[in-house]
């Protein structure tokens, strides 16, 4: 593909350098365009379904097990897209997170604190991270502001 001429190339990415005295660290984010490890290792929830008066069934969305279920799954989801964004970075080894291990992917916070971060670079990496999936608070306001824009001041631009 290519836009004004420029070959569209690679996913989003992003570096972020945490300044220290001893040395600088370097995290690289990228965006995730393939999911279907996610998928393999953490199936979507399915709604179970409930009768409903005449005797027929429906799928019962509202169903406060399902609702739980799929919050935790849209949680991991959140998790291992994180973990695989910052795993474009060269040489990174987590001591407690195994990428194939779901049960371990919330203990990344944590091991960024233990190792040092403070909630501001850990906020920092997160704002990256939002960067890279295309969220972050700029990109979303421009977005909005072009929804919001009258469609004929947008085409006299």
């Amino acid at each position: 593909m290519k836009i004004g001429g420029k070959k569209i190339e690679g996913a989003s990415r992003k570096t972020v350098i945490i300044k220290r005295e001893d040395g600088d660290i370097k995290f690289i984010l990228e965006a995730v365009l393939d999911e279907s490890e996610f998928d393999l290792l953490c199936p979507r929830p399915i709604a179970g379904t409930k009768m409903v008066p005449g005797g027929g069934k429906v799928v019962d969305l509202e169903n406060k097990e399902y609702k739980a279920a799929l919050d935790e799954w849209a949680g991991q989801k959140t998790r291992w897209s994180f973990l695989k964004s910052i795993s474009a970075t060269p040489d990174l080894e987590w001591e407690n997170v195994d990428l194939g291990n779901p049960k371990t992917w919330e203990k990344y916070t944590d091991e960024l604190t233990a190792s040092g971060f403070s909630p501001g670079e850990q906020y920092k990496l997160m704002q990256a991270y939002m960067f890279v999936i295309g969220l972050d608070e700029e990109k979303v306001g421009e977005a909005v502001q072009s929804f919001l824009a009258d469609p004929q001041e947008t085409q006299e631009s």
